[in-house]
């Protein structure tokens, strides 16, 4: 049996608080204490970007997992099929929440607030638009229902073809593997130059699948590297430490060349700054498992609680956010709105994965499960007829 790293789960769980706490400040335009967040080591508390490419790095590094287990056959439509109910079920229960809310509680554009809240609900809810959420395929518009989906496109599409990548991490020495990752950036990079930027959300897809397989990698040589640095003194630990949330936080290539040139590519800022952040990333994860220190912080019963609830909190915060915003608004500070909304998301987002996310992976794993003793059974009486 695979062994389960629970503290990928405690990593995931706090990068998705992350994600939560970026988002209440986004809520506010853009003033002189976000700006001193945005610059400080505070930032490690509201990191929402970096912490999505995290994300990447830790699915890239748990679906690989079965894939470099000996005599371990890895069959496309279970595995996809498991994938699929594990992020589409939780994701039409929360798609049938946010239509449900942003339909009754929409109050109309509040300008003392920011772009990016006005600009996700309208109070409209066209077939185009469910459509275009229904299958988590299509990059959605400037209006959508809830602003984190975008991350989930990548992942289905990504996981898609997942199984093919892995042919090729297998065989191929990191080295190969790290250069056909550039590979993949510089690819997505050209076509976004060459097409219509319209376009270019799918060439983001390119350029995240090499995050994609940084994790893949990370996994590959895990126990080599996890063993190399349990034998660094401490004062090095740290020093790696250091390094890894310079990495996640604040090396930003696309921001320096912006000064320089005076200008900044959206494009080019994701790909540059994506991976910088990722290999902050794989110094923190593999200091989870190497650093007995943050090992038993990240085991403590908090930790684990937001593991477990974090694709359900990354799903409902910003739901739970608008709708306690466009409820209460002008009637109630700010600070009020906030903390009701990490109170019921955190509520809603244990109920969800006691009851919709749970019985998603169950599912999965009993119906594969019968898939494929049905056709182990088929298969027996084939071959015993054929040694006859």
């Amino acid at each position: 049996m695979e062994k389960r790293y629970s503290e990928l789960d405690s990593l995931r769980g706090i990068a998705a608080f992350t994600v939560l706490l970026g988002h209440f400040m986004l809520l506010i335009p853009e003033n002189n204490v976000t700006n001193f967040i945005e610059f400080s080591p505070l930032r490690i508390f509201v990191a929402s970007s970096e912490a999505v490419t995290l994300f990447f790095v830790l699915s890239g590094f748990v679906l690989s997992l079965p894939f470099y287990k000996k005599n371990n056959k890895i069959s496309y439509f279970p595995y996809l099929f498991k994938r699929f109910l594990r992020i589409y079920l939780p994701y039409y229960a929360s798609l049938l929440l946010v239509i449900i809310c942003s339909s009754i509680f929409y109050s109309g554009e509040i300008n003392q607030l920011s772009l990016w809240f006005n600009q996700s609900w309208n109070g409209n809810t066209s077939v185009m638009l469910l459509l275009q959420h229904l299958f988590l395929l299509n990059n959605f518009p400037n209006v959508h229902f809830n602003p984190v989906l975008w991350s989930l496109v990548h992942e289905m599409r990504i996981s898609i073809i997942f199984p093919l990548l892995m042919l090729l991490i297998v065989r191929k020495n990191w080295i190969f593997n790290i250069l056909f990752g550039i590979g993949l950036t510089t690819l997505g990079f050209t076509l976004y130059l060459l097409f219509e930027k319209p376009s270019h959300d799918f060439f983001h897809t390119l350029h995240y699948t090499s995050i994609f397989i940084i994790g893949a990698l990370l996994a590959k040589h895990r126990v080599y590297l996890v063993e190399k640095i349990k034998k660094f003194p401490l004062n090095m630990n740290i020093f790696l430490g250091l390094i890894g949330l310079f990495f996640y936080l604040f090396a930003k290539p696309a921001f320096a060349l912006s000064i320089i040139f005076g200008g900044r590519d959206p494009f080019l800022a994701t790909i540059l700054d994506s991976w910088f952040v990722s290999i902050g990333a794989s110094l923190i994860i593999l200091l989870s498992f190497s650093s007995k220190r943050f090992s038993v912080f990240l085991s403590l019963k908090p930790m684990k609680l937001l593991g477990e609830i974090s694709y359900s909190l990354y799903l409902y915060h910003c739901i739970v956010l608008f709708t306690f915003t466009h409820i209460l608004y002008g009637k109630i500070p700010i600070f009020g709105i906030w903390i009701l909304s990490l109170l019921a998301s955190l509520v809603i987002s244990n109920l969800s994965y006691r009851f919709i996310e749970k019985k998603s992976i169950l599912l999965g794993r009993k119906l594969t499960k019968k898939t494929r003793q049905q056709k182990e059974n088929t298969e027996v009486p084939n071959d015993n007829k054929e040694i006859i």
